[in-house]
């Protein structure tokens, strides 16, 4: 439930703020913008997980290596839905 409030927030908070000028149908902002943010959450999962064991045998300490890899594949996730949203969701 809190994954569907936080998907409609964040919709309309986008399309208000970052993306104003979409003149595509909302019904089809609204659906690119779930696949979009699907595909970012995917891609952050598994940037996280393919970065996990490098990270902790050149780092050595498992809670830094944790923190470092999932603050780094949150910033790549954050990267990918910014561009996926200009490009798919919003686009003019």
């Amino acid at each position: 439930m809190a994954g569907c409030i936080t998907l409609i927030i964040g919709f309309f908070l986008y399309r208000a703020f970052v993306f104003p000028r979409s003149s595509r149908p909302i019904v089809r902002q609204a659906g690119d913008f779930v696949l979009v943010n699907l595909g970012a959450k995917i891609a952050t999962t598994a940037i996280a997980i393919l970065l996990q064991q490098p990270a902790l045998h050149l780092l050595g300490v498992r809670a830094a290596s944790d923190a470092i890899v999932h603050g780094f594949a949150i910033g790549i996730g954050a990267v990918i839905n910014y561009a996926g949203h200009k490009l798919v969701s919003f686009r003019a």
